[in-house]
């Protein structure tokens, strides 16, 4: 018997296996069941606990930033994201509590999600979003972020409800865009409470090129993009159109400074009182500007001071002509106004529902191209991708194994104890047997 052949206790190999295979129902029995049973464990039992379903897209968001700063100051990799309202996006509020309620109670989805435990899900941590920045291509400047969301599957009756719910969760960002609600009419807001109707107007022109501007800059952004079937070029030239072809508002404007329409009484009183406090600040700037004349053949003045009060004095005759000329010419406000005055107050309701129309436009605008440049992309064409899943034929491979070396083992121990007590036995019978012929 070669060393080889041997066990450290002096077992030849071949005795093991002689042992084990004269337990053959036992190896037989004991194979089977745990493969089966191991097979069936751990392909239902374990992955119902361990598969998880990951999501991996991008997204994109109109004015969105990529950056990070190193401890150096370098910009590299991270990304911080804006929505058009200034408010940053937070990629964990993806898989916030407040989000998973607002996916799971909405009206749309009550019924089809009413069976998913959300708050067991966020409290033990069974879903989370991760997101890595890297650049585009090498020393472009540009970077991509890619966003990855995993949930435990067994929250889940099947992977197409876990589908609709995470596409919901990576959606939110785009409902934000489509909900949010910017103030874009301020400036027609702060006209209604214009103390005169000059200033009124001239909010209200404020308003119209603000939305110009706004028009402009998208152009600028996204090139003549098409929302609802227009160019955003035909929407801005509609409203140039009307602020400088149809000069609409500047007619009221100079109908106002023409007829001196004013708005009250006591805005007319309230003009009155700055007419004399214009009026002795004049005086005082006419005057010291006079002494500086006299002052200039025998002292030295320097040409900024002299050009300085000049300019004060000019200024100031301005605002009182201004004020004589247009506000203080007519008596014509409150329940005394004139006819024209009537006329002028309903073409400047006219002119606010036009601004507002404009306004209300550019609201619907902006929504929908917000809309339509924001994208979630995914990686994967299914959305869904599987992990920790142990397919049926590895299931079926570990079984066996761990199956047939627990049974060789305990057909190991069986046999041997079965055959230790047959040489005890054989032992005992020899030992009678020596006893009798010995007497």
């Amino acid at each position: 018997m070669s060393e080889n052949e041997k066990e450290e206790g002096g077992i030849a190999l071949s005795e093991i296996f002689h042992i084990i295979f004269s337990q053959k129902w036992i190896l037989i029995t004991i194979l089977v069941v745990l493969t089966l049973g191991g097979t069936l464990g751990i392909y239902y039992g374990k992955n119902a606990f361990s598969r998880v379903y990951e999501v991996s897209f991008t997204l994109e968001l109109p004015k969105t930033e990529v950056k990070e700063e190193s401890s150096t100051g370098t910009n590299l990799s991270a990304s911080v994201v804006y929505y058009p309202d200034g408010k940053p996006f937070y990629y964990t509020d993806m898989v916030a509590i407040q989000t998973l309620r607002n996916i799971k109670y909405s009206d749309k989805n009550k019924d089809k999600y009413k069976n998913i435990d959300i708050e067991t899900m966020s409290t033990k941590g069974d879903i989370s979003v991760a997101r890595s920045v890297s650049e585009t291509a090498a020393n472009s400047g540009a970077y991509e972020a890619i966003y990855s969301l995993r949930v435990k599957a067994n929250y889940f009756p099947n992977i197409d409800i876990a589908r609709d719910f995470v596409t919901s969760l990576t959606n939110t960002p785009i409902d934000y865009l489509r909900l949010m609600d910017i103030n874009y009419d301020v400036s027609i807001n702060s006209a209604r409470k214009a103390p005169d109707y000059v200033t009124e107007i001239s909010q209200l022109i404020d308003q119209i090129s603000y939305i110009i501007q706004r028009y402009e800059m998208f152009i600028e952004i996204y090139s003549d993009l098409s929302v609802d079937g227009r160019t955003l070029r035909s929407y801005c030239q509609d409203v140039k159109s009307y602020l400088n072809n149809t000069a609409e508002l500047d007619i009221l404007r100079t109908e106002v400074r023409k007829n001196g329409y004013i708005k009250s009484e006591e805005l007319k009183n309230r003009y009155e009182i700055e007419l004399v406090k214009l009026e002795r600040q004049y005086d005082i700037a006419s005057f010291t500007l006079e002494n500086l004349k006299n002052k200039g053949d025998s002292e030295s003045v320097s040409a900024e001071v002299f050009k300085a009060q000049s300019d004060l004095v000019i200024e100031l005759e301005k605002q009182i002509k201004e004020i004589k000329e247009v506000f203080m010419v007519s008596d014509d406000y409150g329940k005394n106004q004139s006819q024209g005055h009537k006329d002028f107050l309903a073409s400047l309701e006219e002119a606010y529902a036009t601004v507002k129309e404009f306004t209300d436009e550019f609201k619907e605008v902006v929504s929908s191209l917000y809309t339509k440049v924001a994208v979630v992309s995914y990686s994967d064409s299914n959305v869904i991708v599987k992990k920790g899943v142990t397919g049926l034929p590895m299931s079926l491979a570990i079984s066996f194994i761990i199956g047939l070396v627990t049974a060789m083992i305990v057909s190991f121990i069986v046999g041997w104890i079965k055959k230790k007590k047959a040489v005890a036995k054989t032992e005992s019978g020899e030992a009678v047997q020596l006893e009798i012929k010995t007497e």
